[in-house]
């Protein structure tokens, strides 16, 4: 074979020092990173997104490659919108802290759903009835307060430990359930009582 395409690169600094705009469809690799960006003919360089993303817009889609920060993921899923939850294909590793938001639930019917933050707190203000939202694979923390003694109706799932059965709810302090689901069975298991 005769021909050779030969695609636009230069270092990392460089193409952010320079700031071009890549014609539409035009390649720019980043040779110390190994990333690369896809032009559109009028965006400068600092405000396209990182190639890699794959998957039908209308899917959760998949991430791959290297994301060296929250901003390279920010710009993947900005760039793939409405992206709700990225899957990540490989291993990943995280070379700082993740941080999460908390959830505070505040009602006597509380459906237990991840989506809405895999560590939630809830201070209980009357009897309350949970319902399970999770998915094959989902899991999450609770932290209950229970000072009043209020009773908790628990969706059908399988407590692995405290003989099978629901924990009783510390009246002081926070009873902390974990929860996660495998296949369509909810699981349960108490790992601390508050005292």
């Amino acid at each position: 074979m005769a021909d050779r395409i030969q695609i636009r690169r230069d270092t990392a600094s460089n193409w952010t020092s320079v700031n071009p705009v890549l014609a539409d469809g035009e390649i720019g690799l980043e040779r110390d990173t190994s990333q690369f960006k896809i032009g559109n003919g009028t965006a400068p360089w600092s405000s396209l997104p990182y190639g890699g993303i794959q998957g039908p817009a209308a899917s959760y889609g998949n991430i791959i490659g290297t994301l060296a920060d929250q901003t390279d993921l920010q710009a993947a899923l900005d760039a793939k919108s409405p992206l709700a939850n990225p899957v990540f294909t490989g291993n990943v590793t995280l070379g700082g802290s993740l941080t999460e938001t908390v959830l505070t639930l505040s009602t006597t019917l509380e459906a237990l759903n991840p989506l809405d933050g895999t560590l939630q707190l809830h201070v209980l203000n009357g009897n309350t009835t949970y319902t399970d939202a999770l998915l094959n694979g989902q899991a999450m923390t609770l932290m209950i307060d229970d000072g009043a003694g209020y009773t908790v109706t628990w969706p059908v799932l399988k407590w692995v430990n405290g003989g099978g059965f629901a924990p009783t709810l510390a009246t002081a302090g926070y009873t902390v359930i974990v929860l996660w689901k495998v296949s369509t069975t909810l699981y349960g298991a108490l790992v601390g009582d508050g005292s």
